[in-house]
């Protein structure tokens, strides 16, 4: 027998109650539980068992019953559907961790969660417009071939794998570290809206209303590696929530891979510093389309490459779409990328004059795209440019000001002049002068 989906919402809800706890009496309870003085009764028998097993009392107990009837309610209220680690169609891939939630709260296609292949596509949510346009484009191959894509929903690296399933009509599931009635960051609502409209999922182990904390961003970041068969890092640096996936992905003995090939200029920026690391240590390099279809075909051997899919050159996609003007300074290219990466054409947006692309081909590179005149010496994340553009706003709002005093000033200085007191005034100071011998 084990506890009802109620029942363990209900555990969880009690104090001195946590997963392992309520784990452990849903897999050894004897029989069906019924009501709140049966669960006592069959805690209590459990605890001859496990000393360290915690007893309620039957107050907590009814509290909780009531917390997780409201929690239920208002899923149901908001469409919002619940599967217990009893379900049958609970996913079992989360299973592989050894603290997978008994709870989990989802919106949107189950088919997307329970996929026959699926591979997360996580990184930093600074990435350069060379990580943003890779990752998109990798997400697409995957979602094309069958793979759901899951990731976290955040700005950046996120928002890109999203955003690649969606061009091609795929499938992604969004992991959430809050409520999934709760859409963080606020700017990819509509992304997030999107994604439901198109057959995705958004995914919690937290209630409704539920918001995130610290903590629970590390949790989120356990669940996207355990929903996945492989783990696709774009950009990191040495430190960050994405090395917390990579580390539950190493627990759970799934193949990692990272976007390599970095053009020359961005080998030195911290963002890619993580990658390289992974890269080389044992990850698996993803540079070209050889290399991709190889993971594609670690991760599912079923799964089937055309002839046409073969001749499609990864690096030639990514020119088709980073096309960018090349007569034009690099602060006024980075002003055209689009924080939002809701729209539906969210890559970095520019006027286009030629085939040339921000950022240059990387030397030796085997993801071979064009050089560029105009690339930076110095690597620009889209946090600094809109630091400097802020600033260069405030900078630009006190030099109007200025300008606005000084004609007001000019206007009033002649009749200053003129007035006269100030005549009264020279009068007196001549008089006071003193006479010469």
């Amino acid at each position: 027998m084990s506890l009802s989906t109620e029942h363990i919402i209900t555990l969880l809800k009690t104090p001195k109650f946590g997963q392992v706890s309520v784990k452990y009496i849903n897999a050894n309870i004897k029989y069906k539980i019924s009501n709140l003085r049966e669960l006592l009764d069959a805690i209590n028998e459990l605890k001859s068992y496990n000393s360290k097993l915690p007893i309620p009392n039957i107050s907590d107990l009814e509290n909780a019953f009531s917390n997780s009837e409201m929690i239920m309610s208002t899923a149901e209220r908001k469409s919002i559907k619940i599967l217990s680690c009893n379900d049958i169609n609970y996913p079992i891939r989360l299973k592989r961790l050894n603290d997978y939630p008994s709870i989990i709260y989802y919106k949107g296609s189950l088919a997307a969660i329970n996929a026959e292949s699926s591979v997360a596509v996580i990184g930093t949510r600074e990435p350069s417009i060379f990580g943003i346009k890779a990752g998109r484009r990798m997400a697409s191959i995957f979602a094309d071939h069958g793979f759901s894509i899951v990731s976290g929903l955040a700005i950046g690296c996120d928002s890109a794998g999203h955003l690649g399933a969606l061009d091609v009509g795929g499938q992604t599931v969004c992991v959430l570290a809050n409520g999934v009635d709760i859409i963080y960051p606020k700017e990819n609502t509509a992304l997030a809206e999107r994604i439901l409209e198109a057959d995705g999922a958004l995914l919690s182990e937290y209630e409704p209303g539920a918001k995130a904390f610290r903590q629970s961003f590390v949790q989120r970041d356990r669940l996207q590696s355990g929903l996945s068969d492989g783990l696709i890092v774009l950009e990191t640096d040495i430190k960050g929530g994405t090395m917390h996936t990579v580390g539950f992905a190493k627990n759970i003995n799934i193949p990692i891979a990272c976007l390599s090939g970095h053009p020359e200029n961005l080998r030195d920026h911290p963002k890619t510093k993580g990658t390289q690391y992974l890269v080389n240590n044992g990850a698996i390099p993803l540079s070209n389309q050889n290399q991709i279809y190889s993971y594609l075909k670690l991760l599912n051997p079923n799964v089937i490459i055309t002839k046409s899919d073969e001749g499609k050159n990864f690096s030639a996609v990514l020119e088709e779409r980073s096309k960018i003007e090349a007569n034009i300074d690099v602060l006024d290219q980075l002003s055209n990328v689009s924080n939002d990466f809701t729209a539906d054409e969210t890559e970095v947006q520019a006027s286009v004059k030629n085939d040339e692309m921000l950022p240059a081909k990387a030397k030796g590179s085997e993801l071979a795209i064009p050089v560029n005149e105009i690339v930076p010496d110095k690597f620009v994340t889209l946090s600094e440019f809109r630091k400097v553009s802020e600033e260069l706003e405030t900078v630009k709002r006190k030099l109007i000001l200025l300008e606005e005093t000084l004609s007001e000033f000019n206007k009033v200085l002649p009749k200053l002049l003129k007035s006269p007191s100030t005549k009264k005034e020279k009068k007196v100071e001549d008089k006071e002068q003193p006479t010469l011998l």
